[in-house]
């Protein structure tokens, strides 16, 4: 069943751009996030962004922040959230 689940995501997204986005989208579909039992993908993202030296914040009730600043022309654009 996880293999199918996978099948469908690798689907879903083939083909979509850019592609390194949407690898990290597909691994991030795979660990389950039922409401309140949350630890497992915010330990995914904590690792994701210290990997890549991305600073961080977590509030008390879990919702958790990872900045990456601006480059290429973006340095002083506004800021963008995304909400999974």
């Amino acid at each position: 069943m996880a293999s199918d689940a996978c099948a469908a995501t690798e689907a879903a997204i083939a083909g979509l751009q850019p592609p390194a986005l949407w690898k990290f989208f597909a691994q991030l579909t795979q660990i389950p996030r039922p409401s309140k039992h949350e630890a497992r993908v915010l330990q995914y993202l904590k690792d994701f962004a210290e990997a890549r030296r991305l600073s961080w914040r977590q509030d008390a009730v879990g919702n958790l922040v990872i900045c990456r600043p601006g480059s290429g022309g973006g340095e002083a654009a506004p800021g963008v959230v995304i909400q999974l």
